[in-house]
């Protein structure tokens, strides 16, 4: 994968300059994704938030024409872009929070071809 990331001012900025990727893992370090950083990636499958991701901004329909099968991000963050993506292709969903997760509400407005949820650093979880 070719990333490109700009500095400026106190914000990362990234997107992909190679678009056949498949799969993308975001650095914790990037504060913002511009509304072109996926654009034609049309092979991408996988996307994965890093734990501590700090995201300050995200552009308008950047996962619009994405055909995701699994996401791994923090709750917050699946919840903001469950609206901006078609779910309907996403199979397996992880959620990176630490404390308690009740999942009830996500599972139940979204991701309705959901068959697995992964949730590797939560202490509590509830239905």
């Amino acid at each position: 994968m070719l990333l490109y990331k700009e500095k400026n001012d106190d914000d990362s900025y990234l997107f992909f300059v190679q678009k056949n990727i498949e799969t993308i893992c975001i650095p914790s370090s990037i504060t913002r994704i511009n509304k072109f950083a996926f654009e034609n990636c049309s092979k991408l499958r996988y996307l994965e938030f890093s734990k501590g991701i700090q995201l300050k901004f995200i552009d308008n329909y950047v996962f619009n024409k994405l055909k995701l099968e699994q996401i791994l991000a923090p709750l917050l963050l699946l919840e903001l872009i469950k609206y901006s993506i078609d779910v309907t292709s996403i199979t397996k969903v992880g959620i990176l929070d630490e404390n308690h997760i009740n999942i009830e509400t996500f599972l139940t407005n979204a991701f309705h071809n959901l068959e697995e949820i992964s949730l590797p650093y939560a202490n509590e979880v509830s239905v």
